[in-house]
């Protein structure tokens, strides 16, 4: 925005003021971003420098070598998993972390549940800090394991031959098929 523009007309012909209407709005588009990043930092999705501090208060180990996105799924996990545990709240948790679907199946007998993810296949990327995040929320006489989704052979039989030829097994498990 030029500052100038606020000013009586007669300003438009001076120079000199016109240079120093310059100078106040380089300066005030300098200040704007400013306020800009600093505004940013407040809200976890936008935070990049900020999220040291929202560690330091969620007291979660500052790693500032982990990604943004992880470092954003584990404040928002531990921001979710204060209260009672329940089901809902554990589901809620592990979508906030893996940007998918899962579903948390109990087994009231041998004091366990297990978290299926439903739409998401193979292992997701971030899986160690969901782990370390169910540790510190779910009840310590329950435990819990994991299950993946993958193809199966019979999924890889309807792709073609052009499809499949320079994939690996490892691809092709997690691959989406039509």
């Amino acid at each position: 925005m030029e500052l100038i523009k606020y000013l009586p007309n007669f300003y438009y012909e001076s120079q000199e003021v016109k240079n120093i209407q310059a100078a106040l709005s380089s300066e005030n588009r300098a200040v704007k971003q400013c306020i800009n990043d600093v505004l940013n930092q407040l809200f976890i999705d936008t935070a990049t420098w900020g999220l040291d501090y929202w560690e330091k208060i969620l007291e979660l180990q500052i790693d500032t070598k982990e990604s943004l996105e992880n470092r954003r799924a584990r404040i928002k996990t531990r921001l979710r998993g204060t209260g009672t545990v329940t089901k809902d709240m554990i589901k809620n948790v592990c979508e906030s972390f893996v940007n998918g679907k899962v579903n948390i199946i109990e087994n009231a007998n041998d004091y366990s549940f297990v978290i299926k993810f439903i739409d998401i296949k193979g292992v997701p990327g971030n899986v160690n800090y969901l782990k370390s995040s169910i540790e510190e929320i779910k009840p310590a006489h329950l435990s819990f394991s994991f299950e993946y989704m993958y193809n199966t052979w019979n999924c890889i039989k309807k792709l073609t031959w052009k499809q499949i030829k320079t994939s690996t097994w490892g691809n092709l498990k997690t691959r989406e098929v039509i």
